[in-house]
């Protein structure tokens, strides 16, 4: 194995950056598919809501199996710019075409036809390629630092960009559909300046992290060393039995569930229940600036330092539930409103970027604990949770609408909503990212993996 030598626990600065900057990319994606494409298809008459919250189901639990394939082929790979890195290349531009086929649906076409486009293009961006691009970065974060306090570093800029994409996204979107034309063509024009952002993005991340450890291929005949990084049930035991990794799993799908159904929802609460699309970027706002503060003047790895990443995660679960009860019990108040977003936003950095770090030492500490390699594999069910939170949140706002009665065409003969309609907007806004903050309070209780990793080490003299 080609080791590279005093480089094991600090990356630079641009380094930790650049692989932020990725997650610019893959995140002005999911959140304009998050936020928009219900919109999109909806508003145009393209797909009906019950169909969009069943497709975008089914293609995040089919995209949960294919995090798994995806961590065990990156296991296996064996390349010169070693084993994450290529198929964040392999990831880029296909994820960033996906986005530009689902914001451009052949409107002449029939019913049938378009749901099987739509279908399509949403499997390519979330199963397939989407999940190269992703599974790929999380599992970089292991591959290029031993560091913990590194990687929390790492994490916070992946959190800091995936904010700033939120921020893009809900700020601008609207208008730059309108200033392109509005309807179907201003979406899809949208949609090929944001392909091109973000393929430019995902990119940078190749370009500037480099993996610790080069190894070198096994030899054909060495079976053990094979049966360490393969998907079997062996391993599959040594993942799913430790305790760390279905709380993690938990905590991935409740943190990107509360995230997306409020980010989702978002452009729905500002139009039907606040009475203005504008709105929605000062509301989002709100939420999002004070998250990019906490994360760029680096208050979260010196929290963990202090801290450990256990208390951090239960502080942001705290302080998201305290902002939600305030916008719950303040629904239309604009003050409150800003007042509860603020404390949510100050949450996403103690949460995201913990998150993700604490995923890369389960990883570590799997592989460590069991004297195997399937980090690939470890840290593919982050992404699995993630992934799923996300297809939740897309659902169960696309369901929501179709239960409370949302009707498009009052929309064009500017006629308000049902009540049920509204009530199934703000359940979706703030009730059930409510609910997902509080059970992540209750798993950060038993998540102390940095700790144990730690003491691990120590115990084995290796440190």
């Amino acid at each position: 194995m080609k080791m590279a030598k005093n480089k094991r626990y600090e990356l630079s600065q641009v380094s930790r950056m650049g692989y932020g900057v990725g997650e610019l990319g893959t995140s002005i994606i999911s959140f304009t598919v998050g936020s928009f494409l219900t919109m999109y298809l909806v508003d145009n008459q393209l797909a009906t809501a019950a169909f969009i919250g069943t497709m975008m189901l089914v293609s995040r639990v089919l995209d949960g199996i294919s995090d798994l394939i995806m961590g065990s082929l990156i296991d296996h790979t064996y390349t010169k710019f070693g084993k994450a890195r290529p198929w964040i290349l392999v990831g880029a531009i296909p994820t960033a075409l996906s986005l530009v086929m689902m914001f451009n649906v052949p409107q002449t076409w029939s019913q049938s036809a378009r749901n099987i486009f739509i279908t399509i293009g949403y499997i390519l961006s979330t199963v397939i390629f989407g999940t190269a691009a992703s599974v790929s970065r999380q599992v970089l974060v292991t591959k290029a630092t031993r560091s913990s306090v590194t990687r929390a570093s790492m994490m916070n800029w992946r959190a800091f960009f995936a904010t700033a994409a939120q921020l893009l996204v809900s700020g601008f979107t609207a208008s730059v559909v309108a200033t392109l034309g509005g309807g179907a063509k201003g979406y899809s024009l949208m949609s090929i300046f944001y392909a091109l952002l973000a393929g430019a993005a995902m990119m940078c991340t190749f370009f500037t992290v480099k993996e610790l450890d080069i190894p070198e291929k096994p030899a054909a005949d060495s079976k053990e060393a094979h049966k360490a990084s393969t998907l079997n049930a062996t391993n599959l035991k040594y993942l799913f039995g430790n305790k760390y990794v279905i709380p993690l799993i938990f905590g991935f799908i409740l943190n990107w569930l509360g995230l997306g159904v409020n980010s989702n929802a978002a452009a729905y609460y500002a139009r039907d229940v606040l009475g203005s699309i504008s709105l929605m970027r000062l509301i989002t706002w709100s939420r999002i600036i004070p998250g990019l503060i906490v994360m760029f003047t680096g208050i979260i790895p010196i929290f963990v330092m202090k801290f450990g990443k256990q208390k951090t995660l239960m502080t942001g679960s705290v302080l998201a539930i305290a902002g939600c009860l305030i916008i719950w019990f303040n629904p239309v108040n604009l003050p409150a409103i800003f007042a509860g977003n603020i404390l949510k936003g100050a949450s996403l950095g103690f949460l995201n970027g913990t998150l993700l770090s604490t995923a890369a030492d389960v990883a570590e500490y799997v592989d460590y604990k069991n004297n195997i390699s399937i980090a690939g594999m470890t840290n593919s069910v982050a992404s699995f949770g993630q992934k799923l939170g996300q297809g939740f949140a897309s659902s169960f706002v696309a369901w929501g609408l179709a239960i409370g009665g949302y009707d498009s065409s009052r929309l064009a003969a500017g006629i308000a909503q049902s009540d049920s309609a509204i009530q199934a907007i703000e359940v979706c806004f703030n009730l059930i990212p409510l609910v997902c903050f509080a059970l992540i309070f209750v798993i950060g209780i038993f998540m102390d993996v940095d700790k144990k990793m730690k003491a691990l080490r120590a115990e084995r003299g290796d440190l």
